[in-house]
Parts: C-alpha cells; structure tokens; sequence
C-alpha cells in the first residue's frame, strides 16, 4: 500500500542515514569521464564530501545535456537537479551528476536497454568512490524515465532507492513517459514527488496515484507532495515553474533526504 506524504508529516523523522553536521569539511569535486558500454565517453562531475552518508546519482530533465567542461564548469544550470546539486551535496551526500556523450540529446532514448547500461557504468564509479554508503537513483521531469529504467535493470542490492521527481506520464514530442522506465519491475523503495501546483500538462500531479500503483513489485512506494510557494516563471514544463520546483528547492531537497534517511539501511 503506498502512502502520501507531505513536507510536513516529513519533518523531524528519525533515520539510519545520520543528518549532517556543521563540522563537515567542504570535500572535494571530481571531473571524470566514464566510457560506457557503447563506448562514447560521458564527462561526470562527482561531489564528495569527506564522510559522506549516502549518495545520488541524478537524471536531469529536458534533452540531459548539461554541458560540463573540463574543470566542471556547467553551461546549462537550469534544471532543477544540476542548479540543486550543491544542496545535495549540503545534506552530506555524494552526488554524481552525469552529461550526455558529445552533447547528444537523450530524448526518447532513456527508456533502452543501451542507456540503463550506460548509466550503470557512472553507478559503478560512484561506489567505487563511496564505498559502502546506500545509492539513490535521483530523477526529474524527462529524466524520471531513466533513473526508473536503470532502478529496474539493476540486480538486487545495487541501491538504497529510486525518486522520481515532477515525472513525465502524459506521452509527448519526446517520445518517452515514466513507464517507458518499467517502474513495474523496480524492486527497491521508491519516492515519487509532486508539486502540487504543476500545471505542466506531461506530469500531472493527480498521476502520481496511478504511477505508485504501477509500483507494485517496489518494496515500499510512497508520494511526497510539495506545497511550498513556488512561482511559474517560464514555460509551465520547464524548470522555472512549480514543474521545476522553483524557490522550493531547499525544502524539496531537505525532504527528500528526510525519506532516504527513513527508510535507508546504515551505511
């Protein structure tokens, strides 16, 4: 049975994963570029806290393309998870946040067989450089598809969870919606989060009930419902709008963390 949430009934809950600590050092950022199974390299930009207690690899909206450079400069900082990522990386988590290969759009192509492959190989270099610490599959908007279809491919004990933010469920010029990521085969304790003033006609927030149903194999599945004023600024799909969680990053990211900490093994 699958549970709705809010950023309130999320406040003050206690967890494995330990909250962050004021005397944390800034850790360091790594620029890597990982080739995939498919052979094109993808740049990777990794942020690592010193003692971090879990890690996200984030699926960013749109075409993917994030544009990092070489010292990790980031040309496209738009979407909610790229301009987030230091947040993330606040709660004292590990953050991986991908490019695609030579700049190539990943529309209508994160729901194959060859992108889940290709995202398990930056999974890989993440623990490798984490260790033991649980992993979250962390997507947004178009990026939703793939993390879901990566959560499913993945043989047990891989990772911690899936969240899948603003989800796309209505079929679009992409090509692709959420359920092109087979989230009826993921296994693992999955978020799905919604603000409750999306007007984005491809992630209705009242789609979250069917998508938690679709569910099923997950071994828990619940909705996290984003209240928090959050201004439409752009395009009602794009990342400064409720879509994009706009002026709600910090509450959105906060809870978020507060549900991995839930339901999360230690580390």
């Amino acid at each position: 049975m699958w549970r709705i949430l809010t950023v309130l009934l999320l406040i003050g809950l206690t967890a494995p994963i330990p909250a962050p600590a004021q005397a944390q050092g800034v850790g360091r950022q790594l620029v890597e570029t990982i080739d995939g199974p498919d052979g094109q390299p993808r740049r990777v930009i990794f942020l690592l806290p010193p003692e971090p207690t879990a890690a996200v690899l984030l699926f960013p909206g749109g075409d993917g393309v994030v544009g990092i450079g070489t010292t990790g400069f980031v040309r496209y900082e738009d979407n909610f998870l790229v301009r987030t990522r230091a947040l993330w990386r606040s709660e004292n988590l590990a953050v991986a946040l991908p490019d695609t290969p030579a700049g190539t759009s990943l529309l209508g192509r994160r729901g194959s067989a060859d992108f889940a492959d290709a995202a398990a190989a930056i999974l890989a270099r993440l623990r490798a450089l984490t260790g033991s610490v649980p992993i979250f599959l962390v997507g947004t908007s178009q990026g939703s598809t793939g993390a879901a279809n990566l959560a499913a491919a993945l043989p047990p004990g891989r990772i911690a969870g899936l969240v899948l933010t603003s989800p796309v469920s209505q079929r679009n010029a992409g090509g692709e919606t959420v359920y092109d990521g087979h989230p009826e085969q993921v296994a693992v304790p999955s978020l799905i989060v919604v603000h409750a003033a999306d007007t984005c006609r491809l992630s209705p927030p009242g789609e979250a009930a069917k998508l938690a149903a679709t569910l099923a194999q997950a071994a828990r599945h619940d909705i996290l419902r984003i209240e928090a004023p959050s201004p439409l600024r752009g395009p009602a799909c794009g990342p400064f709008a409720p879509h994009g969680y706009l002026n709600a990053e910090g509450t959105t990211v906060r809870q978020i963390t507060a549900w991995m900490r839930r339901i999360s093994p230690k580390p």
